[in-house]
């Protein structure tokens, strides 16, 4: 396994059994390279052997492990913010040859999991409302490769009270019977309001009501969605503010009972 393997090395090459097993800067020997990462002028510095071969606002070795008998090390790389996650990159180190660096994936989500399968890394995104898992390989000889998707499916084992436990306004779409209810009521906007209602966010359980709110990325205060779900009446309230449009709700803000309406005019006050 993946994590095993990454644990011993860590072991070995340091005597610490966590994962992440280092810190953000670190000099060490790895591989019989001297790898490290230092903080300057804002950014902090990749270098292999004295070489500068990445750098980036935060720089933080994730794992190590072996594919097809050669060892690498995971890097997670990014500029900051809360918009996107980072992206992982990879280091190897070929026998014989000098260490290898593909450069992480660009596409503001990050990879939610790697794993080794055989000869080869496999990292996935994790699904989520209105986006498919992307998935890449990666292997000693050839880098990275894009690999087949994996569209999101809600959970149909779960139901309403599940809401309970949800963090993220987004996993209420992950439930069976409101991922339907919510479709229903969006219609031709369901891409709009995923689009907001997947990117950052908040939410909590409170009163018998689970109120949440979140932005697309980059664009909040621009393009933001709202969703309050009522657990006893087994009912969704929904808005959102499309990038340059007014706020459309579902359904009619008549029918839109005290603790929703409250949360709505309290997210609305930013655009007067």
């Amino acid at each position: 396994m993946f994590m095993k393997t990454a644990l011993t090395l860590c072991a070995v090459l340091f005597g610490a059994s966590a994962s992440p097993c280092f810190p953000a800067d670190f000099a060490a020997t790895m591989f019989d390279h001297q790898v490290a990462i230092a903080s300057r002028d804002n950014e902090e510095k990749l270098t292999i052997d004295g070489r500068q071969v990445h750098s980036n606002r935060f720089l933080l070795i994730d794992n190590v492990g072996l594919v097809a008998g050669v060892p690498f090390v995971v890097v997670v790389s990014s500029d900051g913010g809360n918009a996107c996650p980072g992206s992982p990159l990879v280091v190897s180190f070929p026998q014989g040859a000098e260490p290898r660096v593909d450069e992480p994936m660009d596409d503001c989500r990050g990879a939610a999991s790697i794993v080794v399968e055989g000869d080869h890394l496999l990292l996935a995104t994790e699904a989520i409302p209105g986006q498919p898992s992307l998935r890449w390989t990666w292997t000693p000889g050839k880098g990275f490769a894009e690999a087949d998707k994996v569209a999101f499916q809600p959970n149909a084992t779960m139901g309403w009270d599940d809401m309970k436990k949800v963090g993220h306004p987004s996993e209420l779409l992950g439930i069976g019977p409101i991922a339907d209810t919510a479709n229903t009521m969006l219609g031709e906007h369901r891409q709009e309001f995923e689009s907001s209602i997947t990117g950052p966010g908040t939410g909590a359980f409170r009163n018998g009501f689970y109120i949440g709110q979140a932005c697309r990325p980059h664009m909040c205060t621009e393009a933001e969605a709202l969703i309050a779900a009522d657990i006893s009446a087994r009912k969704l309230y929904l808005a959102w503010k499309p990038a340059g449009k007014k706020i459309i709700l579902r359904p009619a803000i008549r029918r839109w009972p005290a603790p929703a309406l409250a949360a709505l005019k309290q997210w609305s006050a930013k655009w007067p």
